[in-house]
């Protein structure tokens, strides 16, 4: 499986460089085998459809049940971002992973004002959900970061907004960090970012007041594993 993964990589990469403009991106590492690269309508995308890059496989001792990214024009546009990264992973040891999900060529015209989110049922021991941006407009770019959440708790579901300044084309990505313990461990998580019509900005406003109005309350979705 060593090989496999290396030549998927190699392959990928190859398709993503002959391009005048990249493609949404997933990138899945765990730090000891070879980096699995998907681009969008290449080889190893299941997905079949413009703007939605899917895989399911093996990387070391993981196994993806579900790896999908959905962007543009699936969903969201070039002047309103949206990026999604919905994923199903299943550890047979210790280990951590880092996935990206990346696309190139939003257009900014002055302040943005966004929303990440992260839900997850987590049998690890923590996950971690950055966004970034670049004004490089540059794949898997983390030059500038948005937001950022993190969880150790089983279930969970939260929010944060993300403000921007930027007139000019540039890059989103989303990264996720997966560590898990000992063990079969399985951990599923879908990680949001993106930019609403201007109509929807008010009722974006109204949902981080709840989810402030909750942590305050000491509440949250979900409740810590005990162990």
């Amino acid at each position: 499986m060593r090989m496999i993964s290396a030549g998927v990589s190699l392959v990928l990469l190859l398709g993503i460089a002959s391009q005048a403009h990249a493609v949404p991106t997933l990138q899945i590492s765990d730090g000891v085998n070879p980096t699995i690269i998907v681009g969008d309508s290449q080889l190893a995308d299941s997905a079949g459809a413009p703007g939605i890059v899917s895989w399911a496989g093996t990387l070391g001792g993981w196994v993806f049940t579900v790896e999908t990214g959905i962007t543009k024009p699936a969903q969201g546009t070039a002047t309103n971002p949206y990026l999604h990264l919905n994923t199903v992973a299943t550890s047979i040891g210790a280990g951590s992973l880092s996935i990206y999900f990346s696309e190139t060529h939003f257009t900014g015209d002055g302040l943005l004002k966004g929303i990440a989110s992260l839900s997850s049922m987590l049998g690890g021991s923590s996950l971690n959900l950055d966004v970034y941006y670049d004004e490089g407009n540059t794949l898997f770019s983390t030059a500038n970061l948005l937001a950022s959440i993190t969880t150790t708790d089983y279930l969970y579901s939260d929010a944060d907004s993300m403000n921007f300044d930027y007139a000019g084309e540039y890059s989103l990505t989303l990264v996720a960090n997966l560590v898990h313990g000992a063990g079969v461990q399985t951990s599923s998580f879908d990680a949001e970012a993106r930019v609403p019509e201007p109509g929807s900005i008010a009722l974006l406003g109204m949902g981080l007041v709840v989810v402030g109005f909750a942590r305050r309350r000491g509440f949250r979705p979900g409740h810590s594993r005990s162990v």
